[in-house]
Order: structure tokens, then C-alpha cells, then sequence
């Protein structure tokens, strides 16, 4: 089937006698790749070819300089197809295949370009955003890219595979490439959040019961808990309201650093506070 319509198509076609490029761009994405041919002329020519499109192609745009026109795509055998004909210098077809693309732990992309027409021949293969071939090309022809690209190019977020060769008609150029490809999955990060959420919530809440839980001890039965001195230090405390903690020494006849470590653990405790005042340390009850 293949070989009638390239004869019939030898035969109706008027040839691109004036035809510069014929230019393929694959465009790859997690599940199907976007494909844009265009066909450039050197001036305005007549013309009239079949394209072999995959079998899951059921619609194409053709624009003929910049104007879309309708073209069936047809059902074959083996291939679906479009019978592009007119008059124009530029022709741009659009369509979209899951054909070319497979992946279980690598993606693999294979692909047969069958220019029209004589001329340069220009295929671009452009990596979806973040992929990284699978090994890189080395002289020993044992790379992740089959035929060796001409040069690899990047525009800041994807990896270009661009291939330049002359072209015939409807001879076939193979190729073939492996990759690796994380697709950022939203949903991992949704659930990520939400546990995160969670979890923030569940100790927010752990530590508020545990707040809760904390008795308030009141002044009036702080001394049911003391030692002796330092019963006496609050009993002092609640008569005077305040006092320095030189008095202090004085009216419970301890010695200074007896004292201040009494006053140490008081206050590690909140019982009471200490405040300073020029050169002196004021003692107070803290109230609860």
C-alpha cells in the first residue's frame, strides 16, 4: 500500500524544484508528542504529496502561508494519511500521536521521517522540560541517540536533539532515543501537604491539653510545698509586698550566698521574681 501511494504520489507530484528546507520538530511530552513540519520554499510552488500520519491521528492542521485549509486524513492499511495539494511557499502541518513514545522505567522515542522533497533536511527532538538523556553520545557510537544528532541545544529548560542532512524524497530517516523523565506529580505533593497539616495540628493540640493540665499553685498555699527557709522568705514576702535582697538577709539571718541560691531556685520555680533596681535586686511574690 506503501509504494502505490509513493508512485501515485511520483506521479502527480509536480517537483519542489524550488524547495529549500524541510524542517520536523517532534515536541515530547509524559504520553504523546506534538509534531510541527514545515516545508519552505524559495518561492511560491505548486504542489501535491501524501503524508503518512500514525494510526491514532485523526486530525491535522495544514496551513498553506499562514492560512489553515481543511484536508481529510485518511484511513489505510497499515498508516493513516493527508493528500496535501495547492499553491504555496510555506506549508505547516500540526498534529499529535502517542505513537512514537513508550516508557516503563526509561522513555524511549522512535520515529521514521519521510521528508517529501529534495533539499536540507532539519529534525528536532525537543525533551520534555527537566528529561536528561539517558547516556550521553560518545565516539564509540555507544550513546542513548541513534543516528549521531549534529548537535544538541538547550533554550534554558528543555534538551534539543537537532539533526541536518540532505534530504530525498521519501526516503526514510530513522532514529531512536532513550531518556529519563520525573514528572512532577502534584497529587504526592497534595498528600504531602495535608499530612503535614496534620500532623502540625495533632502536636498544636497535644501541647494545648498539656498547657491545660499545668495546676495553677495559688500564693495563699505556695508554703504546703516549701522547705522551711524558704517558707520563711514568702511568709517575709507577703507581709512586705517587696523587699531587697540585703534585707532579706538580714531578716532571715542567712548567709548571702544561702540566700541567693534559695532565691536561684524560688525563682527557676515562679514563685518569685527578681527585678533590679540601681544597684540592688527586689524581691517579689509572683502571683498566680
Amino acid at each position: 500500500m506503501k509504494k502505490l501511494v509513493y508512485l501515485l504520489t511520483l506521479i502527480a507530484l509536480i517537483q519542489f524544484v524550488n524547495a529549500s528546507t524541510y524542517e520536523q520538530e517532534f515536541y515530547l511530552n509524559e504520553n504523546k508528542a506534538n509534531i510541527v513540519i514545515n516545508i519552505n520554499h524559495e518561492q511560491e510552488t505548486r504542489f501535491n504529496f501524501y503524508l503518512d500520519l500514525p494510526k491514532d491521528v485523526k486530525d491535522a492542521k495544514i496551513y498553506l502561508d499562514n492560512q489553515e485549509n481543511k484536508f481529510e486524513v485518511r484511513q489505510a492499511e497499515l498508516t493513516n494519511f493527508v493528500n496535501v495539494y495547492g499553491k504555496a511557499t510555506n506549508i505547516k502541518i500540526e498534529y499529535s500521536s502517542s505513537y512514537y513514545l513508550d516508557h516503563s522505567s526509561k522513555y524511549y522515542f522512535t520515529a521514521e521521517v519521510n521528508p517529501v522533497l529534495d533539499g536540507d533536511l532539519i529534525i528536532k527532538v525537543i525533551l520534555p522540560e527537566g528529561a536528561t538523556l539517558d547516556r550521553l553520545y560518545h565516539n564509540d557510537n555507544q550513546g542513548s541517540v541513534y543516528p549521531k544528532p549534529s548537535k544538541l541545544e538547550t533554550n534554558g529548560k528543555n534538551l534539543i536533539i537537532i539533526w541536518e542532512n540532505k534530504a530525498e524524497s521519501y526516503k526514510e530517516f530513522p532514529m531512536f532515543l532513550v531518556y529519563n523523565y520525573k514528572n512532577f506529580n502534584y497529587l504526592i505533593l497534595i498528600v504531602s501537604l495535608l499530612m503535614i497539616l496534620v500532623i502540625v495540628y495533632l502536636i498544636f493540640k497535644t501541647v494545648k491539653k498539656r498547657k491545660l493540665k499545668i495546676k495553677k499553685v495559688k500564693v495563699d498555699n505556695i508554703e504546703k510545698h516549701l522547705k522551711e527557709n524558704e517558707k520563711l522568705i514568702v511568709s517575709i514576702l507577703k507581709q512586705k509586698k517587696e523587699c531587697s535582697q540585703s534585707t532579706l538577709v538580714t531578716l532571715t539571718n542567712m548567709s548571702k550566698a544561702s540566700l541567693s541560691r534559695l532565691l536561684d531556685d524560688l525563682e527557676e520555680r515562679n514563685i518569685i521574681i527578681k527585678e533590679r533596681y540601681k544597684n540592688k535586686n527586689i524581691i517579689k511574690l509572683k502571683r498566680l
